[in-house]
């Protein structure tokens, strides 16, 4: 579902709907990068956020799926915080897309920002809510956080490069290989994958950087760090990446997804949390 436009971020009121899964994390994390917390609601748990110039609501969503994807419901005993889609009433996240689009026959994916004055949805591309959030509420949030910019002019040929073999190779090689149908494809993306690792390893090489690109933090890292902070908990035992850990086998990227990283550092609670749990 292609997106609406970077303007319709300024409308009356929207919901951004995010799992804390990988794609939607960058969204979080952003968004706690351009001080955007009292612009756009959020906890530890959310999956539904009220997003307008002033704080909202925020509504936490099941963890489970069913036979419709992903689901609201206020009656699950594994997660006593799940609450009911406020605004129409839905059951299902798939609801919003049938909402704007009635036949609609791709994936409901997360995460969705919706505009709820136009009833229709913004954006549903982490990759483009992130930028979204790089620009738009600068005239709204203080200098200090106004200044930062994840992507800088001076540097996007650099980053889109990075960005599209990481992609390619670590960010969706690890779901390639956990749900590959064959030996051959699943060989073929777990090689990937630690190719691409062993490439972001040289890069960092010899532990004098914490960023990928020059010596500032840009979406690029964003982007790796989401993938790196689950892989020796989730992508190497349940996908089956599971060639070598990220602590044992590379050194650089460990200690750029520690507490005590510069990355880290100002990321500040979301991602402590993120460590901890």
């Amino acid at each position: 579902m292609a997106a609406v436009g970077v303007d319709r971020l300024m409308c009356e009121s929207m919901i951004l709907k995010r799992l804390l899964a990988a794609w939607a994390n960058r969204t979080l994390i952003v968004r706690n990068l351009k001080g955007l917390q009292d612009i756009i609601c959020a906890s530890r748990l959310l999956v539904i956020l009220a997003l307008v110039a002033q704080i909202l609501q925020a509504v936490t969503v099941s963890s489970r799926m069913d036979s419709k994807g992903w689901r609201f419901d206020d009656a699950d005993p594994a997660f006593p915080g799940a609450q009911l889609e406020p605004f129409y009433g839905f059951s299902h996240i798939r609801d919003l897309y049938f909402k704007v689009e009635p036949n609609f026959d791709g994936r409901f994916t997360v995460p969705v920002l919706w505009d709820k004055k136009l009833e229709t949805i913004v954006n549903n591309e982490s990759s483009e809510i992130i930028r979204m959030f790089n620009i738009v509420f600068n005239d709204m949030i203080p200098e200090e956080y106004a200044k930062v910019d994840l992507y800088p002019e001076v540097l996007r040929e650099e980053i889109d490069a990075l960005n599209e073999w990481v992609y390619s190779d670590i960010n969706n090689g690890v779901y390639r290989s956990g749900f590959a149908k064959t030996q051959g494809a699943y060989e073929e993306a777990v090689k990937g994958v630690f190719a691409g690792l062993d490439r972001v390893e040289k890069i960092l090489a010899g532990g004098s950087k914490d960023y990928l690109i020059g010596n500032t933090l840009t979406e690029a890292d964003v982007r790796l760090f989401v993938t790196a902070i689950r892989f020796d908990v989730a992508y190497h035992g349940q996908f089956k990446c599971n060639i070598r850990t990220i602590r044992s086998g590379y050194p650089t990227i460990n200690r750029c997804a520690t507490p005590h990283s510069s990355f880290v550092a100002v990321t500040s609670d979301l991602v402590c949390s993120m460590l901890a749990g």
